[in-house]
C-alpha cells in the first residue's frame, strides 16, 4: 500500500482467515478503510473489481464455491491471477484446468516458475500481450 496506492481492497475468505488477515495488517498501520473483509462462505454481491489474486485457494474449493466465485468475482474482473493446482478436480469434484480457462473469456495459462507441482501452472487474464 505505501508503494501503489489504491483505493479499496477487497479481501474474500473464510471468517477464521479474516480475522487472521485483520491483525496481520494492523501490524503495518493500515488502515481498515481502504479493505473491505468480505466473508467467502456467505452470499455476496456481484461487483467489479480490477485484479484478483489466488494463491492456489480457488483451485482448491469444492465446485459449487468455484461456481460462486466464477459468477460473482471472477466473471466481473478485469485482470486476474490464479496460482492452480488440480487438488479440486481430482479429489473435491471440482472444475477441470479447461473448464477454468472455458469459464473466463481471454485467459491463458503460463508456467509457475518454480514449479511446485508437477500439474501446477498460473493462469492469467486480462494481461497485455507482449
Amino acid at each position: 500500500m505505501q508503494y501503489c496506492p489504491i483505493k479499496e481492497y477487497a479481501i474474500i475468505d473464510l471468517p477464521e482467515v479474516l480475522e487472521l488477515v485483520k491483525q496481520y495488517l494492523r501490524q503495518f498501520s493500515i488502515k481498515d478503510k481502504n479493505v473491505r473483509y468480505i466473508d467467502g462462505t456467505s452470499v455476496f454481491k456481484e461487483e467489479e473489481y480490477d485484479l484478483v489474486i489466488s494463491n492456489y485457494a480457488f483451485s482448491e474449493l469444492q465446485r459449487n464455491v468455484q461456481e460462486m466465485y466464477i459468477n460473482k468475482i471472477i466473471s466481473h474482473s478485469k485482470k486476474g491471477f490464479i496460482i492452480w493446482n488440480n487438488l479440486s478436480w481430482k479429489r473435491l469434484g471440482g472444475y477441470s484446468l479447461e473448464e477454468v480457462l472455458a469459464c473466463i473469456n481471454g485467459s491463458k495459462i503460463i508456467p509457475e516458475d518454480p514449479q511446485t507441482g508437477v500439474e501446477n501452472c498460473i493462469i492469467v487474464w486480462g494481461m497485455k500481450e507482449e
